[in-house]
C-alpha cells in the first residue's frame, strides 16, 4: 500500500493525506493528476518557515495493510501541539470505525509533554482526496456519519473552486 502526502508547514496546518493506493504506479499517477491541476492553483503555496515547492512537498511513503480499491478505511493520526505548531504523527490505519475509536481512547489514555489529540481521517482506497483546509480531520464536524460511508471529499469534487 502507498500513501500520497502533501507536506505543510506545521505552523500553517497539518500534512495532508492525498490518498491511499494499492499500487506504486497508482500512486505516482495520483502524484502527477495533483501537481498538473495544482502547479497553478496551489492554496498551500505560502508555508511559514520555509520554502515550498510542490514537487519536495509531495511524498509518496509506503504504509502496512491490505486493501482493496473503493474501501473507505479510517487513518488514526495522533496531533502534538506545541511552540505554535501542529504536528501528525500516522498511528494506524483500520477497516472499522469501532477499531479506530478504540485506538484514538488508547492514544488519549497517554499523558503527553504537549497538548495532543487524535482524530480519524476517512479515505476510499484508490482515490484522490482534496486539500482543502476543511476536508482534513482537525477540521471535520463532529458528527462524521456520512464520512465513514463515503470517505473525505474527492479532488475531482473541487476542482472547479477559484482559489485566486
Amino acid at each position: 500500500m502507498w500513501m500520497l502526502m502533501r507536506t505543510i508547514s506545521a505552523y500553517r496546518f497539518i500534512d495532508i493525506i492525498l490518498g491511499i493506493f494499492t499500487t506504486l504506479e497508482d500512486a505516482e499517477k495520483a502524484r502527477i493528476q495533483y501537481m498538473t491541476y495544482r502547479k497553478d492553483h496551489d492554496p498551500w503555496h505560502d508555508q511559514a518557515y520555509r520554502e515550498s515547492s510542490l514537487d519536495d512537498d509531495l511524498r509518496i511513503i509506503a504504509v502496512d495493510g491490505n486493501f482493496r480499491n473503493g474501501e473507505i478505511v479510517f487513518e488514526i493520526s495522533e496531533y502534538i501541539e506545541g511552540f505554535g505548531q501542529i504536528v501528525r504523527a500516522l498511528k494506524a490505519i483500520t477497516l472499522t470505525q469501532a477499531e479506530a475509536i478504540a485506538c484514538i481512547q488508547r492514544l488519549e489514555a497517554v499523558e503527553h509533554e504537549f497538548p495532543q489529540f487524535a482524530e480519524i481521517d476517512y479515505l476510499k482506497i484508490g482515490t484522490l482526496h482534496s486539500d482543502l483546509s476543511e476536508d482534513q480531520p482537525i477540521s471535520y464536524p463532529r458528527n462524521e456519519t456520512d464520512l465513514a460511508q463515503t470517505g473525505k471529499r474527492e479532488f475531482s469534487d473541487i476542482l472547479d473552486i477559484d482559489f485566486v
